[in-house]
């Protein structure tokens, strides 16, 4: 293993099972840069592996408040980049953000009262690769690593106070077969 920027690194090759045992403090890694949530377990298993591991020790984790109307949300953030300039933008359901360090992991944990997932990920307008990786039907947790420094963009398809998707779809059908018997029923 080797310490970079923070980071602990292994590139891994091995034929054989393999199951790597982590510090109690690595509750969030990533495999071929592909984040992975231990929350409830203490390492990961691979048959005839080639992977490339790393975690950080003693997450950086930044909380953003946003605040909507009487509502307060906490936006978590965990990286090793430098974050500027945090914005919530209700009206066009977005998260907008300045990430100063190119290369660096960013996990988001969004609140899904707040802003609804699936999201589209822009960084300097162009779509991103972006992983949403584990969920808790509270939160949402969100991975990205912006290759270039620029601005953050995470658009969602819904957003507070609006309606969910849900009740828009019950509300929808509702009308259709509200229209289809309309003839069947009079009021007179």
């Amino acid at each position: 293993m080797k310490l970079k920027d923070g980071m602990w690194r292994w590139d891994y090759v091995y034929l054989a099972e393999t199951k790597f045992y982590l510090p109690e403090d690595a509750n969030l890694i990533f495999t071929n840069e592909t984040p992975i949530n231990l929350a409830e377990k203490r390492g990961v298993n691979c048959h005839g592996c080639q992977v490339k591991l790393e975690y950080e020790l003693g997450q950086t984790e930044i909380v953003k408040q946003v605040q909507w109307q009487d509502k307060k949300f906490d936006v978590r953030i965990i990286t090793l980049a430098d974050i500027s300039s945090f914005k919530f933008d209700q009206p066009n359901k977005k998260i907008t953000f300045d990430v100063n360090d190119e290369n660096k992991y960013v996990t988001l944990i969004i609140p899904l009262e707040l802003l609804w997932n699936p999201y589209q990920v822009l960084l300097n307008g162009n779509t991103t690769l972006d992983n949403e990786f584990y969920s808790d039907g509270k939160t949402m947790w969100l991975g990205i690593k912006p290759d270039k420094v620029g601005t953050v963009e995470i658009i969602g398809v819904s957003a507070v106070p609006e309606f969910p998707l849900v009740s828009l779809l019950i509300f929808g059908s509702a009308m259709v077969v509200a229209v289809r018997y309309k003839n069947k029923f009079s009021l007179r």
